[in-house]
Parts: C-alpha cells; structure tokens; sequence
C-alpha cells in the first residue's frame, strides 16, 4: 500500500534505475541514468529533497564513469572518488566496527 507521491522532475530520456535508502535520514536516492543524475526524495515528508547532477550514467546510487562517487546523504555533498574500472554497475562493502 502507498504512503503517498512525490512530483520528481520530468522524465526527458529513460527512466529510473535501482535505488537505495538510507534509514538515519530517511532519504531516498534514485539513479537516473539517462538523466546523469540522482534524484533524492525525503521518505518522512514525501517531497523531492534535490536533485544531485553530474552524474554520468547514474546506477543506482553508484554514479560512475571509471569512478564511483560518495555522497553524503545529509548534505548531498560529494565527499569523495573511488576509481573503478569503466561503467561500474553494483558496490558492495564491508563495514567493521572496532
């Protein structure tokens, strides 16, 4: 059952890709590859909380052209680069807490 909908910006080329949440903001990050951008949705208030450009061929929350891209999901600040090999389609990591 929906909790509801929010207006996104409209769709020029293609759709959506897979997304990902991340549960302390509650935000939403949707890859819009055709778009090259990530679009982010508030999941508490349902609304668009902006759209992070520059982000060729955006999968996922994984936006890449030979790098991947780390976003800071408070600010929506790109904090970092990671190289990869060319057109990176997945992340996986592992978490250690000491």
């Amino acid at each position: 059952m929906p909790a509801g909908f929010v207006s996104l910006p409209p769709l020029r080329n293609g759709g959506f890709d897979h997304g990902d949440v991340h549960l302390a903001s509650q935000r939403i990050f949707l890859g819009h590859p055709a778009e090259g951008a990530v679009e982010v949705i508030d999941g508490q208030a349902l609304i668009n909380a902006g759209t992070i450009a520059g982000c060729p061929e955006a999968r996922g929350v994984l936006c890449a052209q030979d790098e991947a891209l780390v976003i800071d999901p408070g600010s929506l600040a790109v904090v970092s680069e990671i190289a990869t090999g060319p057109r990176p389609n997945g992340l996986a990591c592992c978490v250690v807490r000491r």
